[in-house]
């Protein structure tokens, strides 16, 4: 069945979008007349059917994280076909709505679908009228899942650096990575100082740390990406990479962070003192719902050059005790 040949309905482009790009190229030639992505085409979709609504609700809408939509809204917001509502502290919140321009599109796009070569027409496509193309979607996004799952690796990832400039991991294959999820009001941010010196001493011979600010833990990273930025120099002298702050539990937590659960779900804690810690932390964590979710501030996990995640160090484990397996990484010739 090739691409032209169906008339999709626009859920069931949201779901066939996650599972393959293909669609894009069917959809391409008539949106660039109107100089619009087919992602911007799926964001006015949602908004079509129920203008005013919130980034999240627009990201779910679309199986995408709210920090892969932002952007794409922005762009939207320059081109004056969408506004977005000013003062929210967070931006998830931020009540996206539709411009005279963006209404003005609905009239001539509507009908893209139907426009497509040799498309079939029909009124309606659900799971009881078309129940074979319901299947075929099904085994697609279950392969792809499947694929996912064997093929991933940390290198397969983006994230936004607190600067708001894409950071691509793939830069990073051949070298030992750590990523931490950091706070700068937590009984653990003297750890920068650690993470600092192991990161001075290891990075001539390819160490990495990337730290991922968090805001999930007793609300103790509340200023802006600037903010933690000037704390950390200040205060701890740190110089090794930050990224833009995030969720890393939860609906909108960073795919980094999903992908380092599912690979490393546990941590140990050793000794009574760090195990009654994590009894108290286990108690006070609002966000680790799940089996594998992180449980506090400085969760840290340590990748080879080969981009297996290797370990997962738990809160209360001490920048030095992670040194006899940075070593043993380093000096590992696996690529």
């Amino acid at each position: 069945m090739k691409y032209d040949q169906l008339k999709l309905d626009n859920q069931i482009c949201f779901r066939l979008y996650t599972a393959s790009r293909f669609l894009t190229q069917a959809y391409h030639p008539l949106l660039s007349v109107y100089g619009l992505t087919y992602p911007q085409y799926l964001v006015l979709l949602v908004l079509w059917e129920e203008d005013a609504q919130p980034v999240n609700t627009i990201a779910k809408r679309l199986y995408l994280e709210t920090n892969t939509v932002t952007p794409l809204l922005q762009r939207m917001e320059k081109q004056g076909i969408i506004t977005r509502e000013k003062g929210k502290k967070d931006a998830r919140q931020m009540i996206v709505k539709l411009t005279n321009k963006g209404l003005d599109l609905r009239d001539k796009l509507v009908d893209v679908p139907s426009t497509m070569n040799n498309a079939v027409v029909c009124d309606s496509v659900t799971p009881e009228t078309s129940p074979e193309l319901f299947k075929m979607l099904d085994e697609i996004i279950a392969k792809f899942k499947n694929t996912m799952k064997k093929m991933t690796t940390i290198y397969d990832f983006k994230a936004l650096s607190n600067r708001g400039e894409e950071v691509d991991m793939a830069q990073y294959k051949g070298q030992v990575l750590m990523i931490v999820n950091t706070a700068s009001k937590c009984g653990f941010t003297p750890q920068y100082d650690g993470l600092e010196a192991l990161y001075q001493k290891y990075k001539d011979r390819g160490f990495v740390i990337i730290g991922f600010p968090c805001d999930q833990f007793a609300h103790q990273e509340p200023g802006s990406d600037e903010e933690i930025a000037e704390f950390c120099r200040i205060n701890h002298g740190v110089t090794f990479q930050l990224m833009k702050k995030i969720d890393v539990n939860g609906e909108d937590a960073h795919p980094i962070f999903e992908y380092l659960k599912s690979q490393a779900p546990t941590e140990e804690y050793k000794g009574l003192k760090a195990r009654a810690t994590r009894t108290m932390l286990k108690s006070l964590s609002k966000s680790a719902k799940k089996e594998g979710d992180i449980l506090w501030n400085f969760t840290k996990f340590l990748i080879s050059k080969d981009g297996s995640v290797i370990k997962r160090f738990a809160p209360t484990t001490e920048p030095k005790d992670m040194e006899k397996d940075i070593n043993e990484l380093l000096n590992s010739s696996t690529l």
